[in-house]
Formats: structure tokens, C-alpha cells, sequence
């Protein structure tokens, strides 16, 4: 058998332009559950801000929380959000109480907010629990600039060390390992300021223990393991 092949001639680059944006538009070619009707209809819903199911009536009535669900789990993660709604009309994705609001992650925001957040957005993965985009729960910006989920970082600063050895690495940042420094009107403000204190004794306490075994320049060879290595052989 023989087969006759034709060359198609190239498409345009507004006609490749086109197919792309419509590839975008689909988004999800297999939606399992719905059919592409079914889905369509969903993607034009309101849905719940936290968890993303279908909402067709209005359980809250403040206005940051119009689109929230009645889940457990939803209503506790709204108890500790922020309450205000930003000058373009979505809620912020901050925490509660806080003095001054997260910038805008949203998709229509974030590239506006683009050097306030660092290039992140509501939709990328908390660092910490990589179940959930930030956007899905209260978060919470650090001094860095770096945004968590607000209680993935509350229960890594509790959490501490898990070993009997002391360990300051849950100070640091996960992703750029500079010292965390959480916003004044945060708990987890005069949390940090503790470890810190703490870390500071251990440090000035090590250098003490190897200077008495004439150690020479101790500064340079410290370090947080070999402290409390110190401190235990010294106590």
C-alpha cells in the first residue's frame, strides 16, 4: 500500500495564538463527575473561597465571608481570617486582627502586587503543608516577603525541636532560610522574639565553654549542635 502525504502549510501565529486560548479556556479537558456542560456551569458558580464546592446561598453575612460554605472546616478556617474586603472588591486573604491587610494574591491582582508579594499568588502551594494554595486559607506575609498559611506556621513555631538536641532551624524561613520576622501585631511576633533570646544565651554560652578548652577564634567553629553539645558536658 502506498499513502500520499500533504504537507499542511503552517498555521499563523495569531491562528497558533488562537488554539492556545482556547486550549486555556477548556483549562481541564478531563473534568471526572461533570460533563462539559455540567463543568462549564461550575466554573461560572459561585463557589465557596476555602474548599471550592458550589455555593447557592449566602451562609455569612459579613462580606468578606459571602463565599464561604457552612463546612467545619470551612467556618473554622473563617475565625481566624481577616474580615475586610480591599478597594477591588475581594476579601482579603489575610488573618484576623492584623493592621495591615496582605497585598491582592488574587488572579486578577497579583500581577498588579507583583513586587509586594514577590511574584506569589493566591494560587501557589503553601511551602509548608503543600495541600493547599494560600488562597484556600488565612496566610500570613513575613518579613522576607515569603507567604505561609498562617496556621502551617503557628504549629511549625509550637512543634519547636522534635529531638532532645535543640535545633533553631523552625526560626527560618522555608524557603529562604533568613530568620523569621512575623508582623508586630501577630502572636507569633513575641514567639520568635523568645527563641531568638534563646538562641542568642545558647550562642554566648558556647563561645564561653570553648574558650575554656582554648579553642582559639570560637566564633568561627560555633555552632547551634555544637552548643548545646557544650552546655550538656559542661552541666
Amino acid at each position: 500500500f502506498f499513502f500520499l502525504m500533504i504537507r499542511r502549510p503552517p498555521r499563523s501565529t495569531q491562528s497558533r495564538s488562537s488554539a492556545a486560548s482556547d486550549v486555556y479556556k477548556r483549562q481541564i479537558p478531563y473534568h471526572l463527575g461533570y460533563t462539559c456542560d455540567q463543568y462549564t456551569q461550575y466554573k461560572l458558580a459561585r463557589k465557596c473561597r476555602y474548599c471550592d464546592i458550589e455555593i447557592k446561598k449566602v451562609f455569612h453575612k459579613e462580606p468578606a465571608f459571602k463565599d464561604v460554605c457552612n463546612s467545619a472546616e470551612c467556618v473554622n478556617k473563617m475565625r481566624y481570617a481577616c474580615k475586610n474586603v480591599k478597594d477591588c472588591g475581594h476579601p482579603c486573604g489575610g488573618y484576623s486582627n492584623e493592621k495591615r491587610c496582605l497585598p491582592c494574591f488574587t488572579e486578577d491582582c497579583a500581577q498588579q502586587n507583583q513586587l509586594q508579594l514577590k511574584e506569589q499568588t493566591g494560587e501557589d502551594f503553601c511551602n509548608i503543608c503543600w495541600t493547599e494554595p494560600l488562597q484556600q486559607a488565612p496566610s500570613i506575609q513575613l518579613q522576607c516577603g515569603h507567604i505561609f498559611h498562617i496556621q502551617c506556621i503557628s504549629k511549625r513555631v509550637e512543634t519547636k525541636w522534635v529531638t532532645p538536641r535543640i535545633f533553631f532551624s523552625f526560626c527560618l524561613c522555608p524557603l529562604c532560610k533568613a530568620w523569621m520576622e512575623f508582623p508586630e501585631d501577630s502572636t507569633l511576633h513575641e514567639h520568635l522574639l523568645g527563641f531568638k533570646k534563646m538562641h542568642s544565651e545558647i550562642q554566648e554560652k558556647a563561645v564561653q565553654r570553648l574558650s575554656l578548652i582554648h579553642i582559639s577564634e570560637p566564633t568561627r567553629l560555633l555552632s547551634i549542635s555544637y552548643a548545646v553539645f557544650c552546655l550538656k558536658k559542661k552541666n
